[in-house]
Parts: structure tokens; C-alpha cells; sequence
């Protein structure tokens, strides 16, 4: 089995005890600088062979990547860099990996799309799980492009939740072999992939539980691949529908311990998820780009449009988006190097607001750029189209949000539980003390540039606020908290924009100390900016965890549930 990491847990799982972890947060994460130069070697590369190479107008249209720019990346070692080194991989961190597929998102979503299909879920399950003898057999290939690696999770009833999946794995006891039966939904790289992660049930007694296959072979019996699907955005992606029918998978490509699968899926959907967050900073800085130059060089009324405060204010929001972004996605990439165990929130913390921010940008460039931006000869169209699946792959950001609020109420909760067992006055009392101490006492952060204390100020104050309302809900709520998804969603959005304050902070910190506040003041106005709403949006959400018009809410949407559609009074 792969090596156990450490059992702790990240900044965010903290944050909602009401915790700051001086020791994860400073000093902002850098990578190691031989990693950087080799970073920055690929990037390079990449770009070079992009730009005479990669036809992101023309993949789109022809819904296809060439074999041949699959070949070359494998070739280019563009699709092993996550492996290690002893297997033939490139052995880059979570950090170096991010960085490049941020690289590669400017040039063409669709290929990045792939590329990640393949590193970030397809093979990461044999990274993370498998035996010795299991990466030996796979990675190597995998590295060199004998083997295309896919993700099979997702089901016609089951998307994000894993548990309800309904391919059946069947165990002969004398052939040593599996069975497996069902369907699988919206694969990407299905239609290519020669070696598949799949996830089916299988029978433990009178439950079911689930366990992961690797599915290998170019010409696999009783697997049926569909069409590509004709989708609205990454279209030169390859995404397919997969039937399994009496599909034999030999006892030694079980992957993990039996019956396991379920937690498998989820920590492989963390990685993916930072790294899709990675992709979308990549686009973000793309589209600026072009927006930028669009705006310098149109004018209107005698003058360029970039001097006119409407688009300034769009470029400005569109920076700040973007440094947010890139600071979140390091921070929480720089868990996973540093061996910290749970990096779930910050995970979904990052899929969720990247993916917001990177649709949100490329709205406000095609307002920028105004009418051009809709014709299909230029990119912004195309952007537009490829940017929205981000919001929705890798688990819906309603999901994101509902695992955010529950995963992080868990450890406070917990806490609580922990009284409740004491008896009931014990209990009280000693709940008493705790609240008591909670609301008298708050954590600090470290060793911060003086010159940055108005923004320590806050990230105290609104944690600590923060963790004062978790607590509440959990004592008003308990349990029932599950089925309160207006809730959740408000101390989910509270704790995004409490992880950006931290991650902002840590980075301008960081860069003072190393580089002086004059040459930082271009990183101090976007923290500012960024701040300036933040804290006033964890304001808002956690004032109306109490005071709110959620029955209305409620309300009208039963009413036109009922009735189908929109209907009034004439």
C-alpha cells in the first residue's frame, strides 16, 4: 500500500474552531528553486510548441485533439509529470504541477481538460494507493503514453454522490477474477483512455460497499464506449458514455482494500479539484491579457477605453479575482507538499471561488471588448463556453459549498458531542466555560509586518466571529444542520472569502518582508481591494445566519415547483 501520510489537518479545519495556524500560514509557501527552474523549463516548452502547434479555434470546431498532439505531449513528458521520477515520471510536487497546468490553460482549455483527465483523476488512485508492484506494472506506462488514463465515477443516478453509484462488481472465487456490470456517465478521455479507474459495488455481507478497478487494455471485452458528446464547451475534450457488460478485471488490479472506494473517490477528487482550480488561474491571467490590450488599443470619444473608470473598475476587479486565486490555489497546494493530511476545504474551497472568479472574468472581458467578442473568429466566445464547466465538473459548487460547512463543522461539532457525554450538568457547566473562553479570547496570527496590521486586525476578528457562529448553529441545529442547505451556504461562503484573507495576507506578508512595502504597493492595493469586500461579505453571511427571509425563499420556490413554471395572478 502507498506510504500514510500524517494525520493532520489543514488551515481551514482550524479556522473553524476558531483556530490560526501561524506555522501553515507563514511564510507564504515558495517552491523548492530547482523545482522552479524545471517548472519554468516545461512552461517554456509548452508555449513554444503551443504556438506552433495547438489550434485551440481549430480543435474546437473539429471536436478532436490530433493523436499526434497527444503523442507529442507524451513524447514532451507533458503527460507524466506527476509521476515519480523512479517510474519514469517527471516527480513534480502539487505545487509544480499546478503550475504547469496553469501554463497550459491559456493555450487551450480542451487539451489542459485532457491533460488532467488523465494525471489529475485517471491514474492518481494507483499514486495514492497502489502496491509496489501495481505502480511498477502502470506508471511507466502511463509516463510514456502506452497507457491513456480515465476517471469512471460518475453514473446516469449518481453524480456527486458517489454512494449511490450502481455498477456491480462480482467476485468468482475460483478464477481470482471480478465482474463487472453497469454504466458510466460523461467520462472524459472515455472514448480514448486504455486504462480506466472505475468505481462499482460489490457485496460485503448484506451491505454494499464500494471498491477500485483499473481496467486496462486497448481492446477491452464486454466494454462498450459511446460517441463523444456533443458538448457546449471543451469540445476537442473526448467524453463518452462507458458500458460495462461481464467486464473480467483480474484480482490483482483491485486498487486499495476492498470495499474502500468511497473515501478513494473523494481524496482523488481533492487533487483534481486544486488543479482544476490551478487551470482556471491560468485562464483568468489569459483572458486579462487580451482584455487589456483590446481596451489600450480601442477608442472611443478621442480616447482609449482603458481611460475610462467602468473599465478600469473591470480590469481592477478582474486583477484582484486573479491574485486571489493564484494566492488560494498555492497556499492549499503547499498542504499537500508539506504532507498535511486533510486539505479537503481548502480543496473545495479553491474549486469553488476559481471557477467563479474565472467565469466572472471572462464575463467582464467580453463587456469589455463589447460585440467582437460574441463573432466566432475571435477567442472570447470560445473562452466563454469552455470557462462554464469549471463551475460544474469535479462536484457542482453547491456541493463544494455543502461539503465546505460540513466537513468544517465537524471538528467543532465533535468538541461539542464531547460535552454532551459528560452528562447534562457537567456538561452545561463545562460547555459554559468553553463558550465563555471562546468569546473572551481569540487566536493570533504571528510575527506580521506591522505595516500590515489592519489587515491582521480583521482576519482575527472575523475568525473569531466566525467560529462564535459555528457554534451556535451546531448548539440550535445539531444534526439537522445536514438539511440546511440555506445555512451551509452562507457559512461556506464566510469561509471562502476567511481562507482568501488568510492566503492574501500570508502572501503580501511574505513579500514585504522579502522584497519592502514600496515594492509591494501593487500587491497591497489588490489585498486591499480584495479585503475591502471580503470582510464585509463574511459580515453579511454570518448576520444572516440569524436574521434572514429564508421561508420566503422557501416559499416562492415550492409554489413554482408546484406549478411548473412561472405563474401569477392576471
Amino acid at each position: 500500500m502507498a506510504e500514510k501520510k500524517n494525520d493532520s489537518v489543514g488551515i481551514m479545519a482550524q479556522v473553524f474552531a476558531g483556530g490560526l495556524d501561524n506555522n501553515l500560514i507563514f511564510p507564504y509557501p515558495k517552491m523548492d528553486p530547482d523545482e522552479t527552474e524545471v517548472v519554468d523549463l516545461i512552461s517554456g516548452s509548452f508555449k513554444d510548441y503551443a504556438s506552433k502547434n495547438i489550434d485551440a479555434a481549430k480543435f474546437d470546431e473539429e471536436h478532436e485533439i490530433p493523436k499526434k498532439i497527444l503523442d507529442d505531449l507524451f513524447e514532451m513528458g507533458m503527460m507524466g509529470l506527476s509521476i515519480p521520477e523512479e517510474y519514469g515520471g517527471g516527480g513534480l510536487s502539487m505545487s509544480g504541477y499546478c503550475k504547469v497546468m496553469e501554463a497550459l490553460t491559456p493555450h487551450d482549455v480542451s487539451t489542459a481538460v485532457t491533460i488532467g483527465a488523465h494525471q489529475s483523476i485517471g491514474m492518481k488512485a494507483i499514486l495514492l494507493y497502489g502496491t509496489e508492484e501495481q505502480k511498477k506494472r502502470f506508471l511507466p506506462k502511463l509516463a510514456t503514453g502506452e497507457r491513456i488514463a480515465a476517471y469512471a465515477l460518475t453514473e446516469p443516478g449518481a453524480g456527486s454522490d458517489a454512494g449511490s453509484i450502481a455498477t456491480r462488481a462480482e467476485y468468482d472465487e475460483e478464477k481470482k477474477t471480478f465482474k463487472l456490470n453497469g454504466s458510466k456517465l460523461w467520462i472524459t478521455n472515455g472514448g480514448i483512455a486504455n486504462l480506466i479507474t472505475v468505481f462499482a459495488k460489490e457485496k460485503f455481507g448484506d451491505k454494499d460497499a464500494i471498491t477500485v478497478f483499473i481496467v486496462e487494455g486497448d481492446d477491452i471485452p464486454g466494454l462498450t464506449r459511446g460517441k463523444p458528446e456533443n458538448k457546449m464547451g471543451i469540445r476537442a475534450s473526448n467524453t463518452t458514455e462507458l458500458h460495462f457488460e461481464n467486464v473480467e478485471v483480474p484480482e490483482e488490479n483491485v486498487l486499495g482494500e476492498r470495499g474502500k472506494g468511497f473515501r478513494v473517490a473523494l481524496e482523488i477528487l481533492d487533487y483534481g479539484r486544486l488543479s482544476l482550480g490551478a487551470g482556471c488561474v491560468g485562464a483568468m491571467k489569459g483572458i486579462l491579457n487580451l482584455a487589456i490590450v483590446h481596451a489600450k488599443n480601442r477608442e472611443q470619444f478621442g480616447a482609449p477605453i482603458s481611460d475610462l473608470e467602468m473599465i478600469q473598475g473591470k480590469i481592477s476587479r478582474m486583477m484582484v479575482d486573479t491574485w486571489v486565486s493564484e494566492s488560494m490555489v498555492y497556499m492549499a497546494a503547499s498542504l499537500v507538499d508539506r504532507g498535511i493530511e486533510d486539505f479537503s476545504i481548502e480543496s473545495a474551497i479553491c474549486k469553488a471561488y476559481c471557477s467563479e472568479a474565472a467565469w466572472d472574468t471572462i464575463n467582464s472581458a467580453m463587456q469589455i471588448v463589447g460585440g467582437v467578442s460574441y463573432m466566432r473568429e475571435y477567442p472570447y466566445e470560445r473562452m466563454m463556453r469552455d470557462a462554464r464547466i469549471n463551475l460544474i465538473f469535479e462536484g457542482t459548487n453547491e456541493i463544494q459549498r455543502l461539503y465546505t460547512s460540513l466537513a468544517g463543522l465537524k471538528r467543532p461539532g465533535d468538541v461539542l458531542k464531547g460535552f454532551k457525554k459528560a452528562g447534562a450538568m457537567a456538561g452545561m457547566v463545562d460547555y459554559s466555560l468553553y463558550a465563555v473562553k471562546k468569546r473572551f479570547t481569540k487566536s493570533h496570527l504571528e510575527g506580521v509586518d506591522p505595516t500590515l496590521s489592519w489587515f491582521q486586525d480583521r482576519v482575527e476578528a472575523w475568525v473569531k466571529e466566525f467560529a462564535l457562529t459555528v457554534d451556535r448553529v451546531l448548539v440550535k441545529y445539531g444534526k439537522k444542520v445536514i438539511s440546511k442547505g440555506f445555512l451551509q451556504e452562507r457559512i461556506a461562503d464566510a469561509a471562502i472569502q476567511l481562507f482568501g484573507m488568510i492566503a492574501t495576507l500570508s502572501r503580501l506578508d511574505t513579500l514585504v518582508k522579502d522584497k519592502g512595502s514600496e515594492a509591494a504597493a501593487h500587491e497591497f492595493a489588490m489585498t486591499k481591494s480584495f479585503y475591502g469586500r471580503a470582510w464585509r461579505l463574511v459580515r453579511q453571511e454570518l448576520d444572516m445566519v440569524e436574521d434572514n427571509g429564508d421561508k420566503t425563499l422557501v416559499k416562492v420556490a415550492r409554489r413554482a415547483i408546484e406549478d411548473e413554471g412561472y405563474r401569477v395572478l392576471k
